[in-house]
């Protein structure tokens, strides 16, 4: 006897349907090829500290670390897992053969082998390696079944990240929740491996935005007038100037300056994207839906398992040659959406680009695209619609021809001050559209100076050319972005960026980054129920919460190396390379010492917030439905004040410019555009330009409610009213 073990009810019934199966029994469905059941993703668990001390019921740190001397799973403790458990082990008693059809990845194979060794099952063990869920590639699975042993690994390395996590989570969130509480009742503040450093990444990028200082830099603007008419072109050297007077001198200097033009076109060829990797699928709906994370997966995992799409949880952008072959039915499928059908149209002959359909470049699965399934695809609601219209357009991109520029760039150089001083233009027009007539991402222009639009005249290489006009044009820093969703995943996958050993940053680029293709967006989501993360818009900010819990770890817990280390380990477990043992005896020792070190530190920063007061107001105990809403998670504030909105809406109508609008939201971005548009006043006799008005009334209402005196050179001085109002504000 056969049975097909599934993940989930809806991938069994589709498997199911395809083997030639019939009714829709709740626990498994009988077909003429074996018999098809499934769980409910985990129905185990790791058991829970007090099955193996009593002790532990209570959180008290005595007992602490804590480590088991072996680690049990449980059945989870919902009936309706329960009973499928049941159900699963009687079906089992008579199976000579077991076909693993989970999902294909490390999560989905331990779900099946853990239930198999739940039940001691010895007989045979195949794995069915299912990327899509329509029929056709429930077929061509079947018709290629591996052996179980080229699988057994991911329920390996699965198990270790299980482990680890327990372990990591148990002891550090008691601790450090026991030592900061001083015994006090409340939220465990929790800790863990990935989410941590994700946290630190939050409250560093938080923190540079908080402690930015906007300067001021130079560049020359010329004119530049050739007998075939004149042309506005841009000195932007290496390095910054940072001086006005250099600036201005320089300007002087190359002003009425001759040389000829050097004139050079080249064509710039852009390949079609690739496409969508998970998280890259996730930056797109945050940029182009505004959607978090974890809705992209959810909606994505809903479209998996309606048929309509490839499985989601990839980390690979590339594509299997042999799939090349279901272009035509998957364009046919996707003409059934009326959103989509006059864009397929538009497409033409479809390209293989070989280096998209490159099967040696793809991993476990390959990238996200539209399956050759078409069935309720035009009754999708408005968000499974969207998502699916964001694949499908990135295949049309994939199935389209490269986008060739011409580039032209005009150079005038000429002599000021000793040295060669050069100018210069861009102009980048489409020859051929190919991809980017797809609206999704449009190429963007680099080089010196983009094209503005405006007319060129009909200049040729060599012609004479002359400078009747040079301006010096003030620009001001600007402080980083807030993370969104989309670029803290970037940033979790591209960690390596933050750290500095080269040993290390090539593992971690190996790796991808922390986390996983299927666990970031869940990650994010604990971080905001934790309350250490604000989502408001679309930017994502660290709570005083969250940038005290990372002040008092020991930096080892929110160090991304960490965690890119052990994942390296576990993709050795997956691959063979390594066993679990080897893993965890180091992980354990970790644990032991690192819960000791908790134990015997002091949180005065944990402590400080949570003594300062509630973080949490609940607005209402329920609202219109009866049900309770979530309570709102407060931060400190970085919103611009009311007199610097009042004096930027002041300075907007003078300048004839519009406010963005996320000036409005943010203290170092609004500051940053007065400082560059606001008039420049003259030094008074002492030589400091002296505050404004506003400025100073400003600090005197913070100086009252702070219960301080404005010292005397804050009144003489903007630059000493800036640092007394900005020591006030912390």
């Amino acid at each position: 006897m056969r049975l097909w073990l599934s993940e989930k009810p809806d991938q069994g019934r589709r498997l199911a349907q395809v083997l030639g199966g019939v009714g829709r029994e709740r626990t498994h469905i009988d077909t003429p090829n074996g018999t098809v059941t499934w769980a409910f993703g985990h129905l185990l668990e790791l058991a829970e500290p007090a099955s193996y001390d009593p002790a532990l019921q209570k959180w008290e740190l005595g007992p602490l670390p804590f480590l088991p001397p072996r680690f049990e799973r449980v059945p989870r403790s919902e009936p309706y897992a329960k009973a499928q458990l049941g159900k699963i082990g009687e079906l089992l008693l008579g199976t000579t053969e077991v076909v693993i059809a989970t999902d294909a990845d490390r999560e989905g194979e331990l779900i099946a082998r853990e239930i198999l060794q739940h039940f001691r099952y010895r007989g045979a063990i195949r794995r069915l390696w299912l990327t899509a869920l329509d029929p056709a590639s429930i077929r061509k699975a079947i018709e290629t079944i591996r052996p179980a042993s080229q699988t057994l690994g991911l329920a390996q390395a699965a198990t270790a990240r299980s482990i680890a996590d327990w372990c990591i989570g148990l002891n550090a969130t008691r601790i450090v929740s026991l030592r900061a509480r001083a015994g006090t009742r409340g939220e465990p503040l929790s800790v863990g491996r990935v989410q941590t450093p994700t946290l630190a990444l939050v409250v560093r990028r938080d923190r540079e935005i908080e402690q930015f200082q906007p300067s001021n830099f130079y560049e020359l603007e010329a004119v530049v007038s050739t007998a075939a008419g004149t042309l506005r072109m841009r000195h932007a050297p290496s390095e910054r100037m940072t001086s006005e007077p250099v600036a201005k001198r320089l300007a002087g200097a190359t002003l009425n300056g001759q040389g000829p033009i050097r004139l050079t076109v080249s064509e710039q060829v852009r390949r079609p994207p690739l496409p969508f990797a998970l998280s890259d699928l996730q930056a797109a709906a945050d940029r182009e839906l505004g959607w978090p994370a974890s809705k992209t997966l959810k909606v994505a995992q809903d479209l998996y398992e309606a048929a309509l799409l490839t499985y989601p949880r990839t980390d690979c952008p590339y594509l299997p040659e042999s799939q090349s072959g279901d272009i035509p039915r998957i364009l046919a499928a996707m003409r059934q959406d009326p959103h989509l059908t006059g864009e397929v149209d538009r497409l033409g002959v479809p390209c293989v680009h070989g280096w998209i359909w490159n099967t040696a470049k793809v991993t476990a699965h390959h990238g996200i695209i539209p399956t050759c399934s078409a069935e309720g695809l035009p009754e999708l609601d408005a968000e499974h619609q969207a998502l699916y219209g964001l694949v499908a357009i990135r295949f049309l991109q994939v199935l389209s021809a490269d986008r060739v520029d011409e580039v032209t760039l005009a150079e005038v150089s000429v002599t000021a001050l000793g040295r060669p001083v050069s100018f210069r233009a861009r102009r980048a027009r489409p020859t051929e559209l190919g991809w980017s007539t797809f609206a999704l991402e449009l190429p963007e222009n680099d080089g010196e100076q983009a094209d503005d639009g405006a007319a060129w005249p009909a200049l040729h290489d060599g012609m004479p050319a002359c400078l009747p006009r040079v301006e010096v044009v003030t620009r001001v820093t600007t402080p980083p972005a807030y993370y969104t969703e989309g670029t803290l995943i970037a940033d979790m996958r591209a960690i390596a960026k933050f750290v500095s050993e080269p040993a290390l940053q090539a593992v971690l680029k190996e790796q991808a980054g922390i986390g996983t293709e299927a666990t970031r967006a869940d990650m994010l989501k604990t971080l905001k129920t934790r309350g250490y993360l604000l989502r408001k818009g679309r930017r994502i900010s660290s709570t005083l919460l969250g940038q005290a819990l990372i002040d008092d770890l020991p930096p080892i817990l929110s160090d991304p190396a960490l965690t890119a280390v052990w994942e390296q380990h576990m993709a050795e477990i997956e691959h063979g390379q390594a066993t679990l043992m080897s893993f965890l005896e180091p992980v354990l020792t970790f644990v032991r010492e690192i819960g000791e070190s908790l134990k015997a530190s002091e949180f005065p920063n944990l402590t400080a917030a949570l003594k300062a007061g509630p973080r949490v107001e609940k607005a209402k105990a329920t609202g219109r439905s009866g049900r309770k809403r979530p309570p709102v998670v407060r931060t400190s504030s970085s919103r611009p004040t009311d007199p610097m909105l009042a004096l930027a809406r002041d300075i907007a109508d003078q300048v004839k410019e519009r406010i963005p609008p996320e000036v409005l939201e943010d203290f170092a971005l609004c500051r940053a555009w007065i400082d560059q548009r606001k008039p420049k006043r003259q030094p008074g006799p002492n030589g400091e330009v002296p505050p404004s008005d506003g400025q100073i009334k400003f600090a005197e209402s913070l100086a009252k409610k702070r219960g301080w005196i404005v010292p005397p050179s804050a009144r003489v001085s903007a630059k000493e009213c800036s640092t007394f109002i900005d020591e006030a504000r912390k």
